[in-house]
């Protein structure tokens, strides 16, 4: 007797399982960037929307690095695969190739999408980031301050402080300090009046330091020089 099933098709169910963690990974992302414009508070649109295009993109590992969202080993092998189901995994099919390479793939792939433990420490990882954000500036225990200056005729200057994340200082650099080649954050630190901007300056060497560089288009990211 021939068992049950014998000589139908096998039809194997994959849809579920990718779209579970793709969506799951987009909301990581939604969350990640959500706190990343936070931290961009008060400063041009143009700036944070260029490095989204460039600076962050899908790299979920460096959306939580900008947010100060605590990553060990684990979080961070995590956040990874999500960014690969993000940039292909969960979103194209492997392109078959000779050999074993397109199964060793597949199996890799199919295994991460699957299984189910790894899929409770995804739900997890993401109710711990969205937790992490909404502190983000919606903290009455630690308020956020802002305040900022022209540089020249076409620079500017935003301080941020508090808002549970590290002090931070976002500048561009005039015209004519870009023609003078002064651009660094010395050259920008020279520039404040220490009666006028006394709190920026008592912030200025435990703060995050953002670089505009618009002509090169792109963002260039200071660490503090002392750790609060």
């Amino acid at each position: 007797m021939r068992p049950p099933g014998y000589g139908r098709s096998l039809v194997l169910i994959e849809g579920l399982p990718r779209s579970s963690v793709l969506l799951l990974s987009y909301a990581a992302e939604m969350y990640l960037k959500s706190g990343a414009l936070r931290a961009y508070g008060h400063c041009p649109q143009a700036l944070f929307k260029r490095d989204l295009r460039k600076r962050f993109r899908h790299k979920l590992i460096v959306l939580a690095e900008e947010v100060e969202f605590p990553l060990d080993d684990k979080a961070r092998n995590h956040l990874q695969l999500m960014t690969d189901f993000i940039e292909e995994d969960a979103r194209y099919p492997i392109t078959p190739q000779e050999g074993g390479e397109y199964t060793r793939q597949w199996n890799a792939r199919t295994a991460a999408a699957q299984d189910d433990n790894a899929f409770r420490e995804y739900c997890a990882l993401v109710k711990a980031i969205d937790k992490h954000v909404s502190r983000i500036d919606q903290d009455s225990s630690n308020p956020s301050v802002f305040q900022g200056q022209s540089i020249g005729a076409d620079g500017f200057l935003v301080q941020r402080i508090g808002g549970n994340l590290t002090p931070r200082v976002t500048y561009r650099p005039s015209s004519s300090l870009i023609e003078a080649g002064e651009t660094s954050p010395a050259d920008i630190k020279a520039l404040l009046d220490p009666d006028r901007h006394e709190i920026l300056l008592h912030y200025w060497d435990e703060s995050v330091i953002i670089e505009d560089q618009p002509r090169a288009g792109k963002t260039i990211v200071h660490p503090p020089k002392i750790t609060a």
